[in-house]
């Protein structure tokens, strides 16, 4: 079962309404999965298993919150609904300064839930917003969760998209990332243009500690699971061509995502890199990055789907398209 922690919202036994950055997300399918299970008698079974998948991910990513970042494990609250997922963290500060580092929390922390769920078979789509927002083990209130709702489009792939109140927000920190080579969004690319949106790179979690030694085995083993649910999707809905399209899209970002980590150490007769001793951490590296070349998915390129890094002049772009308040 899920363990319970102190709810962030509720201060001296006081319900408060609190700036939030707030994400909302459903399971894709979820419908289709319920209905199916009944027609082949295994609804029992389906519940079962979304009851331990949610409730192992939610103590699994809880955990390793809780003993890297136990400050951080103490302002955001989550909550676990029929298919429905649902995380508010209060900023602590009124200086919008001080907002840049807790979007980055909220979207790390969004990022590890999307990616567990997805190696378990649940891909989720939703929106990642801010404003005033309270939640409780009963009740959910406020225009940031109204804003986050507003994002789950019919017919999007399962994304978790940035409502323009977040985009709007941090445009400027953005544009300054987008200048910065040095500042984690740019290096890690936690966040990507998609069409015209933002969205959270989430399968970008499996790499972030690439750099700091974790295994081979950690890191692929993620990336392994992920394309196994995605061929699993296309398979289960080939002869349904509404949602076999987003499992379609889930593969193109699968390769895009593996792309971009293959080009960050490539051989250096690739590179025309001198033949030189101070290259051997970085050769070591690339035949480590190589390997993810054979977690591609085969699947036809589509033009009009595409993903890129946030750079300046399309972060512009995408604020125009949002509108002005």
């Amino acid at each position: 079962m899920m363990k319970k922690k102190k709810n962030p919202y509720v201060q001296s036994d006081k319900h408060k309404m609190c700036r939030s950055i707030v994400c909302h997300a459903d399971i894709l399918g979820f419908k289709k999965k319920i209905n199916n299970s009944f027609n082949d008698s295994s609804a029992q079974q389906c519940l079962e298993d979304l009851i331990k998948s949610t409730s192992d991910i939610y103590n699994k990513v809880d955990n390793e919150w809780k003993h890297f970042s136990p400050d951080i494990y103490s302002i955001y609250d989550i909550k676990f609904f029929s298919d429905n997922i649902i995380i508010g963290l209060p900023l602590r500060s009124d200086r919008l300064e001080s907002t840049e580092g807790e979007f980055n929390i909220a979207v790390h922390i969004m990022s590890e839930y999307q990616l567990e769920l997805a190696n378990a078979g649940y891909f989720i789509r939703g929106g990642l917003s801010y404003g005033e927002h309270y939640m409780d083990q009963h009740y959910i209130f406020g225009k940031a969760y109204l804003d986050a709702l507003d994002c789950d489009k019919e017919g999007d792939p399962p994304f978790i998209f940035l409502h323009d109140s977040v985009v709007k927000l941090f445009d400027k920190y953005v544009a300054k990332w987008a200048e910065n080579k040095y500042f984690v969004f740019t290096e890690y690319n936690d966040l990507l243009q998609y069409k015209d949106s933002i969205i959270v790179n989430y399968l970008q979690t499996s790499f972030a500690r690439f750099e700091n030694g974790d295994s081979d085995e950690i890191i692929f083993n993620k990336v392994g699971c992920h394309r196994n649910s995605i061929l699993k999707g296309l398979a289960e809905f080939r002869n349904n061509s509404k949602v076999k399209k987003k499992y379609e899209s889930l593969a193109r970002y699968h390769n895009y995502v593996c792309k971009k980590f293959s080009e960050k150490y490539l051989p250096r007769d690739i590179i025309h890199a001198d033949q030189n001793s101070r290259y051997e951490e970085y050769d070591k590296r690339s035949v480590r990055c190589q390997k993810i070349k054979k977690y591609f998915i085969e699947i036809d390129e589509d033009p009009f789907e595409c993903f890129s890094k946030i750079d300046k002049n399309k972060y512009k772009e995408t604020i125009r398209n949002f509108g002005d308040e």
